[in-house]
């Protein structure tokens, strides 16, 4: 959907809201997603907010208050911003809505969490969305705190979170997971971490340097490599998202240990809104590997 198609959507659902001053949560919603899924651009983000922040009728403020929800992650900043204007907002709904941005892509923004816990409200339904946020703010960050403990498999010994669980395991690989978040049910986004590690057997000094070397230039050539961050072993460890992005995106680190006869290919998986608060503990995780024939 291009900006003039936006343009048009929102001028339908003020047509429609003029004819009729029953408005259908269900048709409201329908409409909310179909622009959100045609905001692709900062340009068609500014369309948007032009239209609809701040309009006279608390019914085309809630279109927007509800497209939010469901932008994708790479117009996250721009969406806080409006979102947290709308706490601020006369209608409830909008306000419950802003609530629910924060919830949904589980924000750890300490002051964020702190002015929607400050919301004078008395609301039942705004009072269990602002638990909601306060619930999964402090679980994840108490995840990313969670003591490592040590674990082996492929002769490699290596440390994770105490309570991250095997999800798949065959003759080359295994998968570990952190466990669900209780305060994430209700949330479309999991925010999960998982630990990959791949072992190839049966090779030879120079096909691991080969398969290095390729690899290496391969995920740059594929993905959208995240500078800024020091993660060290650039050699033969590398900080990316997938391309093209996720709404709501994963950030991983991986990377390449050579085993002598052997290739272990690491991959360390968090939710990239979590980067500040997940790097270090990935980070560690990847450094406590050691193969141990």
């Amino acid at each position: 959907m291009n900006s003039e198609r936006i343009k048009n959507r929102i001028g339908i659902a003020a047509y429609e809201l003029g004819k009729s001053p029953v408005v259908h949560f269900a048709d409201q919603l329908a409409m909310a997603n179909e622009l959100a899924e045609g905001v692709q651009s900062p340009n068609d983000f500014e369309i948007l907010h032009h239209h609809l922040y701040n309009h006279s009728h608390p019914h085309m403020r809630r279109l927007g208050s509800l497209a939010l929800l469901n932008l994708p992650y790479s117009l996250y900043q721009q969406a806080a911003k409006w979102a947290e204007k709308d706490l601020q907002d006369e209608f409830k709904w909008v306000q419950y809505d802003a609530v629910r941005f924060f919830y949904v892509n589980a924000t750890l923004d300490e002051q964020i969490v702190q002015r929607i816990g400050e919301m004078q409200t008395q609301d039942s339904d705004l009072l269990k969305a602002i638990q909601q946020v306060q619930n999964a703010s402090r679980e994840i960050k108490n995840s990313y705190q969670a003591t490592l403990t040590a674990r082996s498999h492929f002769n490699l010994q290596f440390s994770i979170p105490e309570n991250w669980v095997v999800k798949e395991s065959n003759e080359t690989t295994v998968v570990y997971s952190s466990p669900d978040f209780e305060s994430l049910q209700l949330s479309k986004n999991k925010c999960l971490s998982t630990l990959k590690v791949q072992f190839i057997p049966g090779l030879t000094p120079e096909e691991i340097k080969e398969m290095i070397e390729l690899n290496m230039e391969l995920m740059e050539d594929t993905n959208e490599v995240l500078a800024g961050y020091e993660t060290g072993k650039k050699d033969r460890r590398i900080l990316f998202t997938r391309k093209p992005a996720a709404n709501f995106p994963d950030f991983i680190i991986r990377e390449f240990i050579d085993c002598g006869s052997a290739l272990a290919v690491v991959s360390v998986l968090s939710p990239l809104a979590h980067i500040e608060f997940a790097l270090s503990r990935n980070t560690s995780t990847l450094n406590s590997f050691t193969f141990c024939p």
